[in-house]
């Protein structure tokens, strides 16, 4: 298992809430860590290595023109078939992972690509083209992934504990999430037990376009988004965080190693 985590449109400096986020996740990826720009946010990662163990594996993940970039979680099954059909297509590969397969794909077919995965996963991947981030969950659920809106950034992790080490979420109880984990003794995504953060159900994603441009669905069936990597014709929900000048750029050095509205909630630097 690897561990990712990242903060998009930040506003303010949370540097620290992301390194807390990357300490966190520590035990999720001993073999290697990294953290990096990808446009405005910031993406880490911690790596257990398993395709791929040398340097040429290692996350975040540029494709090899610099068009996208992920943060990724997990394993995709049927790699081998969608690198070759990458490979015919004319894309360059400089790894043998999966992960750099996800985004040779996403270059072919956009957000439509997800429906060919067949794994389990949790990613956050960012189109430079567009300026578009995606955040999306394999079908069965098997790779948790949590985030949060706030008024500071879209804060998202492999972890609970994770995405609470930020200290940008206060400890107050979703009654809701409350009222699932005691009548079914669990809490069904997307809620969870902190009021603000909620969990990325199976076979959903994320299109974000900012803070005030979040939409979710399924990228399973009639509902997918079609290829191009844009959006489709969807219309964005109704978050509006207050204004706020744009943040100095985020230094990533000190680290060790069906449409929803999605609600903002927490609050913190």
């Amino acid at each position: 298992m690897c561990g990712i985590h990242g903060v998009l449109f930040p506003r303010g400096d949370h540097r620290d809430a992301v390194k807390r986020m990357h300490a966190a996740l520590r035990h999720r990826g001993p073999d290697d860590d990294a953290m990096a720009e990808a446009g405005p946010a910031i993406f880490g990662h911690r790596r257990l290595s398993i395709l791929d163990l040398s340097p040429n594996g290692a996350q975040p993940m540029w494709s090899e023109g610099g068009e996208v970039c992920i943060t990724f979680n997990g394993e995709i099954y049927n790699f081998a078939a969608l690198r070759r059909e990458c490979e015919e297509r004319g894309l360059p590969f400089r790894s043998t992972s999966d992960t750099e397969v996800i985004l040779n794909q996403f270059l072919l077919r956009g957000a439509a690509s997800f429906e060919a995965l067949d794994g389990m996963f949790a990613f956050c991947l960012f189109d430079a083209r567009t300026r578009e981030y995606w955040l999306a969950r394999d079908r069965a659920g098997i790779k948790p992934l949590f985030y949060g809106a706030t008024a500071g950034g879209l804060f998202f992790a492999s972890e609970l504990d994770a995405l609470l080490s930020s200290g940008v979420f206060p400890l107050d109880l979703d009654p809701a999430g409350l009222q699932a984990y005691l009548r079914m003794d669990s809490v069904p995504a997307p809620l969870t037990i902190v009021r603000g953060v909620r969990k990325l159900a199976g076979g959903r994603l994320l299109r974000v376009r900012g803070l005030g441009d979040v939409v979710e669905r399924s990228f399973v069936g009639r509902e997918s988004w079609g290829g191009g990597g844009g959006g489709g014709g969807v219309a964005p929900h109704t978050h509006r965080p207050p204004p706020h000048p744009p943040p100095p750029p985020i230094d990533p050095q000190g680290h060790t190693g069906g449409e929803r509205p999605i609600v903002a909630g927490g609050g913190g630097p």
